[in-house]
């Protein structure tokens, strides 16, 4: 399946990252948020509209990728 990125802008590696954390939160909302997590749910407020998981799968690769390279990660 193909994951549509047309909405995204440009993400560094860390907000990659911050998506996906923002997607366990609103997966399991019965867990309290620690610290980091409600630092991620801010970033997350400037990231929406979540992707649909699909794409998270995809992030978390991507995510893995851009810790090895330097620059930022461009969604096509």
């Amino acid at each position: 399946s193909v994951c549509p990125w047309r909405n995204y802008p440009i993400l560094s590696s860390f907000e990659v990252l911050n998506l996906e954390g923002c997607k366990s939160l609103v997966d399991f909302p019965e867990n309290p948020p620690t610290n980091l997590e409600k630092l991620n749910l801010q970033e997350c407020e400037r990231l929406k509209p979540l992707p649909p998981l699909c794409e998270f799968r995809t992030l978390r690769k991507m995510a893995a990728d851009a810790l090895t390279t330097e620059g930022n990660i461009y969604f096509m």
